[in-house]
């Protein structure tokens, strides 16, 4: 995903994965700062990477998930870590 937007403070990139974190200025009305750090819990339960990095034109968030035999195996705790970040209803 790439955005068109101003790009995210360097110092900030990491951070923006956090819950309730908003780095969009004062005229961000995007939301309650869940929906990457949802991303996250869901990309890390799958044991896969998300990151962001600005590029020219905005700020590109990335993630990679695993193949083979480590996607095969059964996740547990999966939808209990979902349910207790909203992501599940």
């Amino acid at each position: 995903m790439i955005d068109t937007g101003t790009g995210i403070l360097p110092e900030h990139l990491e951070n923006i994965f956090e819950e309730y974190t908003s780095y969009g200025g004062a005229h961000d009305r995007s939301g309650g700062g869940l929906g990457l750090a949802i991303c996250k819990m869901i990309v890390s339960a799958h044991r896969g990477r998300i990151w962001a990095e600005n590029v020219p034109g905005g700020t590109m968030v990335s993630f990679v998930l695993p193949f083979g035999q480590y996607a095969r195996k059964p996740i547990e705790g999966l939808a209990n870590t979902c349910i207790a970040a909203g992501a599940v209803s």
